[in-house]
């Protein structure tokens, strides 16, 4: 047996603290892994575990050797991968948590089209506005927009956008549009969130306050209700676009614009990423920028 081998074998013996455990997950004999352990404890001249007549437990040495074989075991997989993905393409499951409201339609076309230039890579979307713990829940990416302020994760800019002001025509015929920020003061104004946002038009801003009357945690139904002629909507470009284009929603102050928000890629760091979260990466970076309202950042 080869010394990576029998790193291997060592690295199950020291996780399930059991030879005959670590013998059934290695396909092989207790013997054949007790004879391996103290081949490789010969050649390394030193002791990894302790046996008694309870068990084995590793020591200090044991412990030490572990955290290097398991970096260098990651390494050589993470090898194998990159050549493989070289000669078949990025391959493997690719669990990608984003927003429901940009996650639905234009990040899932993302992910599909991602998936068509690779056939290989099997796509795990979940569509949630929870801020995901890429550990504890096994995600690769997650697509998130705001400030990111976990800095044990890496935020790639992919876009950005500003929320544009917004009404339906039947909304505008009632209470008319107005020609200004003073102007706007008399309108009610809906927008996705809890805090004050500012609106910005040639100079000048003014600050709006979360409406009273209506509290909603879902951007569609926000977009909907402007669509009634409820109120003027401060909206994400993207998730009115389609409205614009059919007439069921209209600019209004063409020039006003909210705060800016951007788009991030958030992953864990990692000298290795693998071949399928890499170059979806490098997709997004490409294909996100292109959805409607968004700009590279």
């Amino acid at each position: 047996m080869d010394r990576i081998q029998q790193m291997r074998l060592f690295a199950r013996v020291y996780e399930t603290r059991s030879f005959s455990r670590a013998a059934r997950e290695l396909n092989t004999t207790q013997p054949t892994v007790s004879k391996q352990l103290q081949a490789l404890e010969s050649s390394l001249g030193v002791k990894l575990v302790e046996r008694n007549t309870r068990g084995l437990r590793p020591n200090e040495a044991g412990t030490l050797y572990y955290e290097r074989c398991k970096r260098w075991l990651s390494e050589m997989e993470q090898a194998r991968e990159d050549l493989q993905s070289v000669h078949k393409g990025a391959q493997g499951t690719l669990r990608l948590s984003v927003p429901v409201n940009i996650g639905q339609v234009q990040l899932a076309r993302v992910a599909f089209s991602f998936q068509r230039q690779y056939p290989g890579v099997q796509i795990d979307l979940s569509l949630t506005d929870r801020v995901v713990d890429l550990v504890k829940e096994g995600a690769d990416i997650a697509i998130r927009i705001g400030r990111i302020d976990n800095s044990a994760v890496v935020a790639r800019k992919l876009a950005r956008y500003r929320p544009i002001l917004v009404g339906a025509p039947s909304y505008l015929q009632r209470r008319g549009s107005p020609s200004n920020l003073t102007e706007l003061r008399a309108h009610r104004v809906l927008y996705y969130g809890v805090r004050p946002e500012s609106i910005s038009l040639r100079g000048r801003s003014r600050v709006l306050q979360p409406d009273a009357q209506l509290v909603v945690a879902n951007a569609q139904v926000m977009r909907e209700a402007v669509r009634e002629g409820l109120a003027l909507g401060l909206l994400s470009p993207w998730l009115v676009q389609r409205d614009l284009e059919r007439g069921t929603l209209v600019r209004v102050l063409p020039e006003a614009e909210g705060e800016e928000f951007f788009v991030y890629a958030v992953y864990l760091p990692s000298r290795n990423l693998p071949a399928r979260v890499r170059e979806f990466l490098n997709h997004c970076a490409r294909e996100v920028p292109r959805i409607a309202g968004l700009a590279r950042p």
